[in-house]
């Protein structure tokens, strides 16, 4: 499902994040080095990147850019609303 306020074309930022989310893996261990890295690169708070990278998540220009990346996000989110709803 596409964003209705994200534009079809990834920005420099949007790039950024995704470069940072590729570095450093998925996994709760690396989230402080990708908040630290975000905050130093791009003047982001953990909010406003948690909220960049969720717009990221579905969004065919991220998939072009990096598929292995975006779908290992897409299946990590996946599996954090599948155990909410068995909850």
């Amino acid at each position: 499902m596409r964003r209705p306020y994200r534009n079809s074309a990834l920005s420099e930022r949007d790039r950024q994040v995704i470069e940072i989310e590729r570095r450093w893996g998925p996994g709760p261990a690396a989230l402080p080095m990708k908040l630290d890295e975000a905050s130093q690169r791009l003047g982001m708070d953990a909010r406003s990147y948690t909220l960049v990278l969720n717009s990221l998540i579905d969004d065919p220009s991220a998939h072009a850019l990096d598929p292995s990346t975006m779908a290992g996000l897409r299946h990590i989110r996946d599996m954090h609303r599948d155990a909410r709803g068995a909850s």
